[in-house]
């Protein structure tokens, strides 16, 4: 939030410097982001007054104007500007003045006639990032005025996080509160008294959804809509980020800076006489305030119509066109309701109608429930003294079938303070804390019974009384304690491999791990997974994070993407997390899983190594290390994908991918995208046009934590044998397949088997590979013979040949 400095102190009268205010500020829990000028730097700059405007004698679209600026003379000046004309105020920048942009107004001819300075803008000034001519001041404006002091530029604006818990704190009043306890001193309201009412007209209310619990409005006729907004009061909006719009518009948005409590106008002449607060249904739409027509969502909390049913507006978020203010409305119909920041919204919030207002951002986090009718009364004296007009009297429906809790008490315990905090504050210190901050105390046996105020909806239990008194008592008072905790070793079992084992192996093979969000953007995951049902995020940070994600990929491609943009081309990345699955009855359930992207060279380019990019078998190998970290790799296979298999996607090369198991259970995959998913991977996911296959991998994380112990083997003092087989099989049989059936067949005197060539090419049939296969036996009892080993070898041979057709290859 971002508000004036001045304005601030108006409310409380520190003699603080501005650092130590935003130092409080922030030590209390109110981030000040930032503090910048009100206005850049800029000189010689006053008020003027134009009097005289002439066609110039050689230009069309310049004027020579002479204009007063409290000398004796006036000064000739030549402008261009399309709005100027005779009696109007304006900054005349004199001969000499030093303009924003680093400019020095020096005499000039403009076409044939000297110019004795420049008339200003807002742009010019630095006031406005756009202007369509000169800043026109008020008539009230003095002649000859710094333009500094008549603005009160000489101010700062300070820009203050606050945290999502605090939305009393969204205004002028609400941080005033905070000052003034902060600074033990006592700050001056706004006085706000009822208007006088002049006229009967009132509209009826209806409340028909729990959303709204309260709704106050009031008619007010006969406003002047030639008036334009106040410069004091243009001037406080932009400082707080604000554009003046209308004089309506410009004091709904003042009072809700000033107090927190957002409202909105309706132009009476579109209404009937009857206002309805209800729930959208379906096939509603609405064209808002920004032009743009939705189609509003269900349950959505809308302003109606009473007679016709339309909407009228989104309450607390936007209103509708139809029913907007214009430069050419002079009867209003003024509201300033309170919405439940859950009940209103939880259907559908400004985020999924892609909107950000300043309302929305008030009423999602909390309004104040009793502050409703003074903002009214305050927004009607500012109108009727901007505009002037008739005010009607204030109608105040509240909802009956949900009450407003005002009145809330909390029993604060003097012992607990000490408890938690660890110093012992001085009981008076502790009753005046809390009484600047608005609550009221009432002395009991133990402590206090503190009665809550109303704006204050984040202090629900005794903890946050404690909060409140810390914050503002300071915590760097607070004594250091030294804390006694007992040392116990917590047990490690042996057969539990930790998360951080894992990450440990997978960085020592040039891996990176990655945090990514769980929410995700369905369209981009759809990519990867095709339309599934998904647990969906009620009220989501925005539009793209809407659905918790079924896969880690979805992140870590995005995370390839930002590399990729920035000319990486070697990247390893994993993340250890949560995905939320829904099975077919609608329950979720969460898995931890290791997911992983590898991409790119397969080495950092260097002169010792020829460059080769990341394959299948790269990731495979770094995978067999964690296999082996369990002390079962032999439990784990991989089983190639068939292109007619299910989990064959159609961005997957099936040939260069598979399924991961443990003994007969699937934990996981390995994929490898394909050429013909290039485009599209690269639309959804930002990446280059041009880029490599991508390995992916995830598996679940218990199979690769559960281990068994180790057993030592005697080292056998017999010779091994080798023997090399050279084999010809369709290329479709899976070598996983045959070495699983070699083990089974060679028993114990096989201790080693390795697959070193496989070959596909010049003197091979179409369909067929060539596998090389190592087989190394030995015993631990005997030297074995030569005919032993050649009988076991042709067995493994004919029950290879049996089984899956392969035949040796000739020499």
């Amino acid at each position: 939030m971002k508000i004036s400095e001045k304005w601030l102190r108006e409310w409380v009268s520190t003699a603080s410097p501005r650092q130590a205010l935003v130092d409080r500020l922030t030590f209390a829990g109110l981030e000040v982001d930032d503090v910048e000028s009100a206005a850049p730097d800029f000189s010689g700059i006053i008020v003027g007054q134009v009097l005289t405007v002439e066609k110039h004698p050689n230009a069309d679209k310049l004027r020579l104007c002479s204009v007063d600026v409290g000398r004796a003379e006036p000064l000739s000046i030549v402008c261009g500007a399309a709005n100027v004309r005779g009696s109007l105020k304006v900054p005349v920048a004199q001969i000499g003045a030093l303009l924003p942009s680093g400019m020095k107004i020096e005499k000039a001819k403009l076409r044939g006639i000297e110019s004795f300075g420049m008339l200003c803008s807002a742009k010019e000034l630095g006031l406005a990032e756009v202007s369509d001519g000169l800043l026109e001041l008020p008539e009230a404006a003095s002649i000859g005025e710094d333009i500094r002091q008549y603005l009160a530029l000489d101010d700062y604006i300070l820009d203050i996080a606050i945290t999502p818990n605090r939305g009393d704190c969204l205004s002028v009043l609400g941080l005033a509160r905070e000052v003034a306890a902060e600074h033990h001193l006592p700050y001056t309201p706004v006085d706000i008294q009822p208007a006088k009412v002049t006229i009967d007209d009132c509209l009826d209310i209806t409340i028909a959804s729990s959303g709204c619990l309260r709704y106050a409005g009031r008619v007010i006729k006969g406003l002047n809509p030639q008036v334009k907004t106040p410069m004091w009061m243009q001037e406080r909006l932009r400082r707080s980020g604000i554009r003046s719009i209308h004089p309506v518009v410009d004091v709904t948005n003042y009072v809700m800076l000033e107090l927190g409590q957002p409202m909105h106008a309706f132009d009476l002449s579109t209404l009937s006489h009857r206002i309805s607060v209800r729930d959208a249904g379906e096939g509603e739409k609405l064209t808002l305030l920004n032009g743009a027509e939705v189609s509003l969502i269900p349950k959505t909390l809308l302003i109606t119509d009473g007679s016709t049913h339309s909407p009228l507006a989104i309450a607390g978020i936007m209103g509708g066109v139809v029913s907007s203010v214009t430069s050419g409305t002079q009867n209003i119909f003024l509201e300033s309701a309170y919405f439940h920041p859950i009940r209103a919204f939880s259907s559908a919030n400004a985020k999924k109608y892609g909107l950000h207002t300043d309302s929305s951002y008030r009423f999602e986090r909390g309004v104040d429930p009793a502050i409703q009718v003074m903002a009214l009364e305050r927004a009607t004296a500012l109108i009727l003294e901007i505009m002037g007009g008739q005010a009607g009297p204030v109608t105040d429906v509240l909802n009956p079938a949900y009450p407003i809790e005002l009145n809330r008490s909390i029993v604060l315990q003097a012992q607990k303070i000490v408890r938690l905090l660890g110093t012992e504050i001085p009981r008076q210190t502790i009753e005046d804390i809390l009484t600047a901050l608005g609550f009221q105390l009432t002395a009991i046996p133990e402590g206090w019974r503190v009665d809550v105020p109303s704006y204050r909806f984040d202090v629900s239990q005794e903890v946050d009384l404690i909060e409140e008194v810390a914050r503002i008592y300071g915590y760097s008072q607070l004594e250091e304690q030294t804390l006694e905790i007992p040392l116990t070793l917590s047990s490690c079992s042996a057969r539990i491999i930790s998360a951080q084992q894992i990450r440990t192996a997978l960085q020592h093979r040039g891996y990176q791990e990655v945090v990514t969000y769980s929410f995700i953007d369905p369209k981009k995951e759809n990519f990867l997974t095709g339309p599934i049902s998904r647990l969906t995020i009620k009220n989501p940070m925005a539009s793209n994070m809407s659905e918790m994600r079924t896969t880690l990929w979805t992140g870590l491609l995005e995370v390839l993407a930002y590399n990729l943009n920035r000319q990486a081309d070697h990247v390893r990345i994993f993340e250890i997390g949560s995905r939320f699955i829904v099975d077919e009855t609608g329950n979720y359930r969460e898995e931890k899983v290791l997911s992983g992207l590898v991409y790119g060279l397969n080495f950092p380019e260097q002169w010792g190594i020829k460059k080769q990019t990341v394959d299948f078998f790269d990731v495979k190998n770094d995978l067999d290390i964690l296999f082996q970290q369990t002390g079962r790799v032999d439990d784990f296979c991989f089983i190639s994908l068939d292109k007619e298999d299910k989990d064959c996607k159609w961005w997957v090369q099936g040939e260069k991918s598979a399924i991961i198991y443990d003994c007969d259970q699937r934990i996981g995959k390995l994929y490898v995208t394909n050429a013909l998913a290039a485009r599209d991977m690269a639309l959804h996911y930002g990446l280059p046009k041009e880029f490599s296959e991508i390995c992916l991998f995830e598996l679940f994380l218990e199979p690769l934590q559960r281990k068994v112990f180790p057993r030592g083997k005697p080292i056998s003092k017999f010779p091994s044998v080798r023997r090399d087989l050279a084999l010809i099989l369709d290329q479709q049989i899976a070598a996983q397949k045959l070495v699983e059936s070699i083990r089974e067949e060679a028993g114990k005197l096989l201790i080693d088997l390795t697959i070193f060539d496989v070959y596909q090419g010049r003197g091979i049939e179409p369909g067929k590979k060539s596998l090389a296969i190592g087989l190394t036996f030995q015993s631990q009892e005997r030297t074995l013979n030569v005919e032993e080993v050649h009988e076991l070898v042709d067995r493994i041979v004919k029950l290879l040949q049996n089984t899956f057709g392969a035949t040796l290859r000739e020499q």
